[in-house]
């Protein structure tokens, strides 16, 4: 057995990798091989006793060589996780859910071209609640071959496994032998890596646990990666939602250590789409899940902790919740009052000790005053710092959205009188706000007038209000914050033609609505995503370069996965992708697709002696309306998400689909509305919209404030609960 593909990690073992071949792009384009190491350990399981801890070393080792293996996935809903894109074959049986999940997985390029490769981290999303590394869809293989970087894909712990939080598991968060710094690996000081400032507070974290175990796999790429030919010191993180939301909430903590990685790409997520959750909010999480599994025989808060985490199985956690609500704008963040309680309309008269906390069954970053500083809505509102006041992400960002990023929340909001029952959950201020800028009124006006329509008539008021929801919850969760942090950023940029020292900054807009072809292949309901338009994940396909066709993404077993090193190459086989015509991408989407990748691996490659050819960092707009001016990198900039039921059938038709650099102001999308003419004048576009949640978000005073859906401002975290 040939052995020169086999990495040896010396505090851990010997790695054998699969051979990926992969055939070309499209005609003209050179194909090649990838070995995919799958399933490394890079912590001890969090099961047991570390269930609800910060990931435990020492390095998990092993004896003689360990073949590369799917790994399991995180605990989470089987069937939430399929979601609308499809799973590889018999995944439900092919690869588990389980709490044992610390295992990563690298791609490198087979082209002997050595070490000191550019290292790319994939973070993926999922709304905190579900999310893997196995969706046949996050096969970074063909990126990897696109760009020649060493690719890795890290898992992190979803759902209550890994954001529930509680007073007690604050004061007993660490553990033995917590991996929280790169010299943990090699040292029994954890602390060496941290600042003096976030000591005290790392002590006492608790609820964000998936974001420790991010910081745990890239302690280990910086530890690691160079035994796979990665350079440690050019390390770019991306991800998308979710994933992106986890990688600013690390780029905004003063409790991660330094340079875990230079570069970062936010796809459709910033801090500010999911604030964290306040220490009560949790607390109130955790009691009725402890309400309903633990018996009243065991006593003593340190006691019911221990019963909850060795006694209870993982699926009865997530089911104690299953029957909680959950809305979309997402709400949890803010503690709000039982369902039989009066809502205070102002802030200052909330009373933790007389109103009782709301549970949720949505997930993400709890506000404990460690990985979430005490400041952190400070942080999410300002202007990044410069130089060495920031710990990671000093080499640059990318920061982006879809067109259509609400599209496909709120599904079954297709009916005036749904989407009606969806208004009335908000505060009264914030219907009559969102319902004048949305047009809702006159939609829900026409639905209880609409026993007269004609049938073509009646498709086209639903439409509206299907329009409406997702226009509305699309802004309130990535258009508004993500636009408003881009505009937070430009005020403070340099003047053009000048230098600074903060990270160059890169916008970009992902504006195209898939061909039909290519969602039959990667969708369980093509027939509706063909409705949503650029629809919130769109990107990712491109990113990937997933086509849809590859047969080894689909695979359910390690062993269809790709082939063992020492196969003979074929011809055949690395050729049969490329001839591919009639399913999955369209050629014009393959071209776009290597332009997405293109630009992502020269991100990758770039410092800030090497900026980016022709993609314009973000600098001070000079027109009044900042948003306009704000230079973009723009994929696809056709008609989106329409109100009016006559829209384009998709890309199978177009021989290249339009991408390059323009002021937002110059976008379609971001000028003309979806929700058409309202009775008191045109409907508001993009950058209208994104005005009204910019002021809604930042409210007054020194301490910025965030406004949830239901007109609720976060209360602050009460430190003497923790």
């Amino acid at each position: 057995m040939a052995s020169h593909v086999n990495v040896e990690l010396p505090d851990q073992g010997i790695v054998r990798p699969r051979r990926l071949d992969l055939g070309p792009l499209l005609p003209g384009r050179r194909g090649g091989s990838v070995l995919a190491y799958h399933g490394i350990p890079f912590a001890q399981p969090p099961t047991g006793t570390r269930r609800w801890r910060v990931p435990q070393g020492p390095l998990p080792q092993w004896t003689g060589v360990r073949k590369s293996q799917f790994p399991a996935d995180p605990v989470q809903s089987f069937p939430a996780m399929e979601g609308m894109m499809l799973g590889r074959r018999g995944a439900k049986h092919a690869i588990k859910r389980d709490e044992d999940c610390f295992y990563l997985n690298v791609w490198v390029p087979d082209d002997g071209k050595g070490s000191e490769r550019p290292v790319m981290v994939w973070v993926y999303g999922g709304a905190f609640v579900v999310g893997n590394t196995s969706r046949p869809m996050y096969d970074p293989a063909r990126l990897a071959l696109e760009s020649g970087c060493v690719v890795v894909s890290l898992p992190y712990r979803v759902g209550p496994l890994g954001f529930l939080g509680c007073k007690a598991m604050a004061d007993d968060s660490l553990g033995n032998h917590p991996l929280v710094s790169r010299s943990a690996l090699s040292s029994s000081n954890p602390w060496t890596d941290i600042d003096a400032a976030a000591k005290a507070t790392v002590e006492r974290t608790a609820g964000n646990w998936g974001l420790w175990d991010l910081v745990a796999g890239l302690l280990w790429v910086q530890h690691s990666i160079r035994h796979f030919g990665g350079d440690s010191d050019n390390v770019t993180i991306f991800g998308e939602s979710a994933g992106s939301i986890a990688i600013h909430y690390l780029l905004l903590s003063p409790a991660v250590p330094r340079n875990l990685f230079q570069k970062a790409i936010l796809q459709s997520g910033v801090a500010a789409t999911v604030p964290p959750a306040t220490a009560q909010a949790a607390q109130a999480n955790y009691d009725h899940i402890a309400s309903k599994l633990i018996p009243d025989s065991v006593s003593g808060d340190r006691e019911r902790l221990e019963y909850l985490r060795t006694q209870v199985p993982a699926d009865a956690i997530l089911s104690a919740l299953q029957s909680l609500p959950g809305r979309r704008p997402r709400s949890e963040y803010t503690p709000r009052p039982e369902p039989q309680q009066s809502v205070p309309e102002k802030r200052e008269d909330f009373d933790p000790q007389r109103h009782r906390f709301a549970t949720g069954d949505m997930w993400g970053p709890v506000w404990d005053g460690a990985m979430v500083a005490r400041d952190l809505l400070t942080r999410a509102s300002s202007v990044l710092p410069s130089g060495e006041d920031l710990r990671n992400g000093r080499h640059g960002i990318i920061i982006g959205y879809t067109a259509d990023e609400g599209s496909m929340f709120n599904m079954l909001v297709a009916t005036p009188s749904s989407l009606a029952t969806h208004m009335s959950t908000f505060s009264s201020l914030l219907q009559q706000e969102i319902g004048a800028l949305y047009s809702v009124p006159d939609i829900i006006a026409s639905g209880a007038a609409s026993t007269a329509l004609s049938k073509k008539e009646r498709h086209e008021l639903n439409r509206r209000a299907y329009v409406a929801c997702a226009t509305y919850t699309g802004d309130a969760l990535f258009h508004g914050p993500i636009l408003s942090y881009i505009d937070k950023q430009a005020q403070h940029a340099a003047e053009p033609g000048t230098k600074t020292s903060s990270p160059p900054i890169y916008v970009y807009a992902m504006a195209y609505r898939p061909s039909f072809q290519w969602l039959e292949t990667i969708s369980n309901i093509p027939e509706m995503a063909s409705e949503m338009g650029s629809f919130h994940t769109v990107e990712i396909g491109f990113v990937f370069g997933f086509t849809g066709v590859e047969p080894h993404t689909w695979v359910g077993t390690a062993d269809e996965y790709g082939v063992d090193p020492d196969t003979p190459r074929s011809d055949a086989a690395a050729t049969a992708e490329g001839e591919e015509k009639t399913k999955g991408m369209t050629d014009a989407e393959r071209r776009l697709s290597l332009d997405v990748m293109a630009y992502w691996s020269e991100f990758a490659r770039s410092s800030p002696s090497k900026p980016l050819r022709d993609w314009k960092p973000l600098v001070r707009p000079t027109s009044s309306r900042r948003l306009d001016g704000i230079e973009v990198k723009y994929f696809g900039d056709e008609p989106q998400l329409s109100a009016s039921s006559s829209q384009p059938s998709g890309a199978s038709h177009v021989d290249r689909i339009e991408s390059g650099q323009k002021r937002l102001g110059e976008l379609r999308h971001f000028s003309e509305s979806p929700l058409g003419p309202r009775s008191q004048g045109q409907a508001a576009s993009l950058a209208e919209r994104v005005e009204y949640w910019t002021t809604k978000r930042q409210g007054s005073g020194t301490t910025p404030q965030l406004i949830n859906h239901y007109g609720w401002q976060h209360v602050e975290p009460e430190w003497s609960d923790w």
